[in-house]
C-alpha cells in the first residue's frame, strides 16, 4: 500500500488481536443454507453451529483420520464433498454443536 495512511493502517492492525476470544468464539453462531438441483429434483440443507475457529481444527482432524483409514479410496484434488460423504462428516460434528437439516428428495424422484 503505497498511500501516506500506509504508517497508520500498519499501527491499527498491529493493536488487533490475533483471534477473537474464546468466550467471543463460543457465542458466536453461523447458519449455512443451501440448495442443491439435479435430474432427481431440488433439496435444501441447513448447517448450523457456533465456534469456526474450533470447528475449523475439529474438521480437519476428522478428515485427516477418514483419509488415514486403509479403506480411503480416492485421491487427486477433491472438493470435501467428493472426498467424504457430505451428511455423514458433517454429522460426526454433532458433538461440536454443528446441525444438520436436510429436507427430503420429492416422493417423485424416489422411482
Amino acid at each position: 500500500m503505497r498511500t501516506p495512511l500506509r504508517r497508520a493502517m500498519g499501527a491499527l492492525v498491529q493493536r488487533l488481536p490475533a483471534a477473537p476470544s474464546e468466550q467471543s468464539r463460543r457465542a458466536s453462531r453461523f447458519t449455512i443454507s443451501c440448495e442443491a438441483r439435479g435430474k432427481l429434483g431440488a433439496r435444501r440443507g441447513t448447517v448450523r453451529g457456533s465456534d469456526v475457529y474450533g470447528l475449523t481444527a475439529v474438521s480437519l482432524a476428522h478428515g485427516a483420520l477418514l483419509c488415514a483409514d486403509p479403506a480411503y479410496d480416492r485421491s487427486g484434488a477433491l472438493a470435501p464433498a467428493q472426498a467424504f460423504e457430505p451428511a455423514a462428516f458433517l454429522a460426526a460434528l454433532a458433538d461440536f454443536g454443528v446441525s444438520i437439516d436436510i429436507e427430503p428428495l420429492p416422493a417423485s424422484a424416489d422411482r
